[in-house]
């Protein structure tokens, strides 16, 4: 509607006015569902959603298309935006923009590296950059461990470097309140062939992680990993590894982690609150890492 034109003139304006973003990129799009008649969030609710999750196999897709006039109202509030945003600013392809920042695929990282991320992530599950162009999420660093070891547990040496595998954390939900645990290293590292194939054919980390009668999550496991590559990297031995500690990085400690449920209006039916997509959310903070531009 006009508001919303003129507002998204006001936002880009106050932007342009700030000196702390002289070089900000503002992303233009239009939603294509305000082209369709009845807007499919007009349709009713309980076809969309179930539970808590967006239900798309009983979302009725075949909408008819607005009358041509109203179609050419809406992209008119649209072009006009553009306008005036290109009368101050300058327009930046998806490529253009890409090449601005350092690829975070297709690296190696060496094991003097992997020496300094350990020790990193033995003081907190974070992401960290490497050599000063490469970074790593604490879903990565995980990936890398689990490799590492397993070359080790598998051939008794290490390789001088390691593929940085482009993953993402669990996929469900971390359950809650796991016990510490403690077990032997020779189950420990049985483990490993398991979950490394997991991650080569899943490309983000398992959920949970069972052994026996013990359950524990992805924060515990990689305080193990961590344990026992310091212990094999200094030649010492260890009997056993405890898994122990949180199941997130730090940042799930941030005020967007901590979310419970949706709490945006009345866009949802009655009685959804959205308590799993918060949730799938939380565990993605394993996939957190910053951005770094070339200089």
């Amino acid at each position: 509607d006009v508001d919303a034109e003129d507002s998204a003139k006001l936002v880009f304006d106050t932007m342009r006015k700030s000196k702390s973003c002289n070089d900000d990129v503002i992303r233009v799009f239009t939603h294509l569902y305000r082209y369709y008649s009845p807007p499919p969030f007009d349709l009713g609710m309980s076809e969309i959603y179930k539970d808590n999750d967006w239900d798309y196999e009983d979302f009725n897709k075949d909408f008819p298309l607005l009358p041509s006039e109203k179609i050419n109202e809406i992209t008119g509030r649209f072009e006009r935006t553009i306008i005036h945003y290109a009368s101050q600013g300058r327009f930046l392809s998806f490529s253009e923009n890409l090449e601005r920042f350092i690829p975070n695929r297709g690296h190696w990282i060496s094991l003097e590296q992997l020496d300094i991320l350990s020790a990193e992530l033995d003081k907190d599950i974070d992401a960290y950059i490497v050599g000063g162009n490469i970074s790593i999420s604490p879903a990565e660093s995980f990936a890398l461990l689990i490799c590492a070891l397993k070359n080790f547990s598998e051939y008794k040496k290490w390789d001088d470097r390691y593929f940085l595998r482009n993953i993402i954390g669990p996929k469900e939900e971390i359950p809650e309140n796991f016990r510490s645990q403690q077990v032997s290293v020779s189950e420990f590292t049985g483990k490993f062939r398991e979950i490394d194939r997991f991650i080569n054919k899943e490309l983000a980390l398992p959920t949970t992680f069972i052994f026996d009668d013990k359950t524990i999550g992805p924060g515990q496991f990689l305080k193990g990993l961590i344990q026992l590559y310091k212990a094999q990297r200094t030649g010492n031995e260890l009997q056993t590894v405890d898994l122990s500690g949180t199941n997130y990085p730090v940042i799930a400690a941030e005020d967007f982690f901590q979310e419970k449920a949706f709490k945006h209006g009345n866009y949802y039916p009655d009685g959804f609150d959205g308590k799993s997509i918060c949730a799938i959310c939380r565990s993605q903070s394993w996939s957190w890492k910053p951005a770094l531009i070339n200089n």
